[in-house]
């Protein structure tokens, strides 16, 4: 297994592939091209998260679960030329059958995917975007980490990786958050990852307003302030956002001084490859340019 690229700051992609984030068939290794070297022969991102695992399919399956288009190979590309690489579990299309499996069975659930992050060499996301059975996550957590435990050590490989998706601020998927706070408290998750809002952010102002309430906590739902190196912030890589093309005065440009402003963790990006036969995100020289602002090597 690969150890992990340096993530003391975060630059990682979503990505859906050519297939609507469903992964049936591989893609060529050229299809990564703009993201294993943004123009220095650095990557542009440090972390892919390959979207998304269908959690049923994990619990019934384990390993085989995991769809024929996320190859060893690809991996194992990406993390030589020093990317860390995830599997995040979910998203918004599949919260009901993360509520169905954790209502069977949360325990192998987790454990099931520690074993694919094993199998695989990757770290594990966890995307729930449902409120329904947040409890029954900390099991799954548990679980993991019985199997998986946490390694922040220089030697730690990308699946000692575990990270949770919240809203983009805490007043959506509050429990989410609220469970979120534990576990990095009791050293079970690396970091959150605040993801995108319903849209693109019109100026750096209107994100940081959500990202505050998970810096500075929010008293009514007794989340506590958040230790900035467990933050990350989501920006749309395309989907109507200039952040693409063009970084000198977009709001990525503002997310990255604000990132270095108040020593977050880092940036991640929805999302790369297609996400439909017809919306695709590829070849982006603004989020290049970010990427030599946040993470020079």
């Amino acid at each position: 297994m690969a150890a992990p690229s340096d993530l003391t700051k975060v630059y990682a992609l979503w990505h859906c592939g050519a297939d609507g984030c469903m992964w049936n068939e591989a893609v060529d290794n050229s299809y990564f091209d703009w993201i294993v070297n943004r123009g220095d022969g650095q990557p542009t991102a440090n972390l892919i998260i390959f979207s998304f695992l269908n959690p049923v399919n994990v619990l019934s399956s384990g390993v085989q679960a995991v769809p024929a288009g996320l190859t060893p190979s690809m991996i194992q590309y990406l993390q030589s030329n020093g990317i860390s690489v995830m599997f995040s579990i979910g998203g918004e299309e599949w919260s009901s059958e993360w509520d169905q499996a954790l209502g069977q069975d949360p325990v192998t659930l987790g454990k099931n995917a520690a074993a694919i992050a094993q199998q695989f060499g990757v770290g594990i996301e966890i995307d729930y975007e449902s409120e329904q059975s947040t409890p029954l996550l900390d099991q799954f957590v548990k679980a993991y980490r019985s199997v998986l435990p946490m390694d922040n050590s220089t030697s730690a490989t990308d699946s000692s990786l575990l990270t949770v998706d919240t809203g983009s601020g805490t007043g959506y998927l509050t429990s989410v958050s609220q469970w979120a706070s534990t576990w990095l408290e009791e050293g079970l998750i690396n970091w959150i990852n605040a993801m995108v809002a319903g849209g693109p952010y019109g100026s750096i102002g209107e994100a940081t307003q959500y990202w505050d309430e998970h810096l500075q906590g929010t008293s009514w739902a007794n989340i506590p302030p958040m230790n900035p190196e467990h933050l990350v912030v989501s920006l749309y890589s395309c989907d109507g956002s200039a952040n693409c093309n063009a970084y000198p005065g977009s709001v990525l440009q503002g997310a990255v001084g604000w990132v270095q402003q108040q020593n977050t963790r880092g940036i991640s990006f929805w999302v790369g490859g297609c996400v439909s036969p017809t919306v695709c995100c590829n070849n982006c020289p603004g989020i290049q340019q970010g990427s030599e602002a946040l993470i020079s090597n």
